[in-house]
């Protein structure tokens, strides 16, 4: 059973929390369960959006009884929008969590770690800059420059259950700094259409460290690491397709989708052996229905599949994901499933889903459950997670 401790610290948490929102005018978000300002807003402005997650977890079934442990941790970040002119504009994104790698070898969702049966509360916890980036835009195209991540994939936070996001964030492409552009065509019936291609390099300026922990990330270009080559030999390009709408009765339907494509060089000082460039390929589909007022359903696909994923020789790997889920006045019941294939010890799985509450306020409370396995050892735990949304 998940720790009084971590209960209790993040009930407190979530408590400031809901305080906080209670000073911004606010309406109910259909797609987050959040909430955003009403009001209108003149040139210059702020604009931002707050997703708060905490989690208390029993791992109660692990490959050594040392890893079955309870575990707290927190999942923060803060999106930040300065609209300076109708033509320009500086986004930001900051992020608060445990310390933990991305895009290698750890698909088991939050990190692989070893901790001889020591429970976990808290530790490790940084705070960094996720996205710092200028923006021109027009009617129909925008570019942009600076640190971002390129976009590969459907919005990690549109797959359900409350763990849905670990895994596309595990392979997303972040702590990239670059330039990019995107062009937008609408049709009459086909839909609208967004291509978007940038150029970049991994991040190893001083926006790359972390505000608490030491971070494990190359701080030079001869490090190694993918697209670590201190130039723009890396790049994504990516075609997403929405506004695809049908009404059946009274019910509404919403379908969107994303192809794209990213090849990232790897850095120099690694064994040229055992390291390659990085190849990827993926495919996404979202589909939305509202049924009634208080009712919708969602349903999510995607397939990733890449050559040397992680940079390493030979490591093929392909990510299968489906998840659907129901929300109805507030409840949201959801999960999804994640099947890997890769080299025979890297085969394996990733399957969650949850079900909770989220007020009119933007706080929520949600239990769930969790079945991974990674490198051939598989994991199951249960928890707890209280969550706050917000935009102003």
């Amino acid at each position: 059973m998940v720790g009084g401790r971590c209960v209790a610290t993040g009930c407190l948490v979530a408590a400031v929390l809901l305080v906080t929102s209670s000073v911004m005018a606010q309406t109910r978000c259909s797609v987050c369960g959040g909430s955003h300002a009403s009001a209108e807003k003149a040139l210059p402005y702020l604009s931002g959006h707050v997703d708060a997650r905490i989690h208390a977890d029993d791992i109660h079934d692990a490959p050594e009884e040392g890893n079955e442990i309870e575990w707290a941790k927190a999942h923060m970040h803060v999106d930040l929008g300065l609209y300076l002119t109708e033509w320009f504009r500086i986004d930001g994104s900051l992020k608060f969590e445990e310390m933990h790698d991305h895009g290698g070898h750890d698909h088991g969702g939050g990190g692989h770690h070893e901790y001889e049966g020591v429970d976990r509360f808290f530790e490790d916890h940084l705070a960094m800059i996720e996205e710092l980036r200028a923006t021109f835009s027009g009617d129909r195209w925008e570019l942009f420059a600076g640190k971002f991540t390129p976009l590969t994939g459907l919005n990690m936070h549109h797959f359900p259950g409350f763990y849905g996001y670990e895994v596309p964030e595990e392979y997303s492409l972040l702590d990239r700094v670059g330039v990019g552009g995107a062009y937008e065509v609408e049709t009459e019936s086909l839909g609208t259409f967004h291509i978007e291609l940038s150029t970049f390099m991994a991040d190893t300026t001083f926006l790359n460290e972390g505000v608490g922990e030491d971070r494990p990330v190359p701080h030079s270009d001869n490090h190694g690491g993918l697209a670590n080559t201190g130039d723009l030999s890396s790049f994504a390009l990516a075609l997403e397709a929405f506004g695809w709408y049908a009404n059946v009765g009274d019910t509404f339907h919403e379908l969107s989708g994303i192809v794209s494509y990213a090849h990232q060089a790897q850095g120099d000082g690694v064994d040229e052996d055992e390291h390659a460039d990085e190849d990827r390929a993926s495919v996404g589909l979202l589909y939305v229905g509202t049924l009634s007022e208080d009712l919708s359903v969602r349903m999510v696909a995607e397939t990733l599949s890449a050559n040397s994923f992680g940079g390493m020789e030979s490591h093929d790997t392909v990510f299968c994901t489906f998840g659907a889920g129901v929300y109805w006045k507030g409840w949201e019941l959801g999960g999804t499933y994640t099947d890997i294939e890769g080299d025979e010890e890297e085969d394996g799985h990733h399957a969650q889903a949850s079900v909770g509450y989220t007020f009119d306020s933007g706080f929520g409370v949600h239990v769930g459950i969790r079945d991974a396995e990674s490198e051939g050892e598989r994991r199951q735990s249960h928890g707890l997670m209280l969550s706050y949304h917000a935009s102003f």
